[in-house]
């Protein structure tokens, strides 16, 4: 399960990661979220709204982001990668 927790006026606002033997859970949240403000290195403030989009080069993580001046929330999209069950994406660097 991806969620968004927090505030999304704010830069901590993310993407979580849940995962549960049923889908009637429990639910247990992992520790680090998939993406913050924080481990995409200030490139994507309070990123949020997400879903997830197949393709034929594999998956792809949608969502929404502050653009510097936090006048709106651009879209984005990032290579989705799977470890098993477990989803990761690397954000760019540099710029």
């Amino acid at each position: 399960l991806l969620y968004s927790p927090n505030d999304s006026s704010h830069d901590r606002y993310a993407i979580g990661v849940a995962r549960a033997a049923s889908f009637n859970g429990p639910y247990s949240k992992r520790s680090e979220p998939l993406l913050s403000t924080v481990s995409s290195h200030g490139l994507y403030l309070g990123p949020g709204g997400q879903d997830i989009v197949g393709g034929p080069k594999g998956d792809a993580l949608v969502f929404h982001s502050w653009d510097a001046s936090y006048a709106y929330r651009a879209m984005h999209s990032l290579p989705l990668r799977w470890q098993g069950d477990t989803p990761s994406v690397t954000p760019p660097t540099g710029g």
